[in-house]
């Protein structure tokens, strides 16, 4: 089981881990369930400083957040989604997440600074999923960006937290309910 969350919940999160190497018992239905943490891996989430190039890994289906609906300002909330992996659309909830009040700004710094590699529609498919009755379209496997050369140092420094949040909290829509998990190393 992967968990995410945000430095601020450190503190709780290291007294759930240790709660749980002793063992809880607790009902579960008719049943009473006893759960004991064997073993467990705390991923380090931390962009460097200097990299060329960022490979996004799709653990598990990513849904996409159309970020230019929310820049259109589009009134309907139609259901289309992107299944193309852009950057600004792979990472558009991080955007969100991050720089709420500089949306527009940071997509573009996004968007201008990582470029993707030119196998990316090799490398990237799309799954089947099955959620609340019905089969739908997400994407697997894994993008390749290069940082483009010249890139600002403020848009770097975004990028790093942008990635960074993506590693914590995943990418795209419906992250609690497990999809867009992604695993991100830096070339």
């Amino acid at each position: 089981m992967y968990i995410g969350y945000r430095e601020p919940l450190e503190l709780q999160i290291a007294l759930a881990v240790s709660r749980l190497t002793s063992g809880l018992e607790f009902d579960y239905g008719s049943s009473r369930v006893k759960v004991k943490l064997i073993e467990y891996e705390r991923i380090d989430t931390t962009a460097p400083e200097d990299f060329n190039s960022v490979r996004v890994y799709f653990i598990t289906p990513a849904l996409f957040v159309d970020p230019f609906a929310k820049i259109s300002l589009a009134e309907s909330r139609d259901k289309a989604r992107r299944f193309i992996p852009h950057p600004a659309v792979v990472f558009s909830v991080n955007v969100y997440d991050i720089f709420k009040d500089e949306y527009v700004r940071n997509i573009i710094r996004l968007s201008y600074a990582l470029v993707e590699s030119h196998t990316i529609l090799n490398t990237v498919t799309k799954t089947w999923y099955y959620y609340d009755g019905k089969w739908l379209p997400g994407v697997i496997g894994y993008a390749k960006y290069f940082l483009r050369r010249n890139t600002p140092e403020r848009a770097k420094r975004a990028i790093r937290e942008i990635l960074r949040d993506a590693m914590e909290m995943g990418v795209g829509s419906g992250r609690a309910a497990g999809f867009g998990f992604v695993k991100i190393k830096f070339g």
